[in-house]
């Protein structure tokens, strides 16, 4: 969360030519369920249309 902070303190923005060039992603550990194993959530963002996406594997 205090990446987060520092990151909208900051205003600064990535200039892209089109899109899916280039994208952020990043992987976080969300935890274990018991019979189903380690969870983990994926998000990629877009850097050019802002818009992105997440999903927990």
């Amino acid at each position: 969360m205090e990446q987060l902070r520092a990151l909208e303190r900051a205003k600064e923005e990535i200039e892209t030519e089109h899109p899916g060039y280039p994208g952020a992603q990043d992987t976080f550990y969300i935890g274990t369920l018991k019979g189903v194993g380690r969870i983990y959530q994926q998000t990629f963002i877009d850097t050019y249309s802002k818009v992105g996406d997440g999903q927990a594997l």
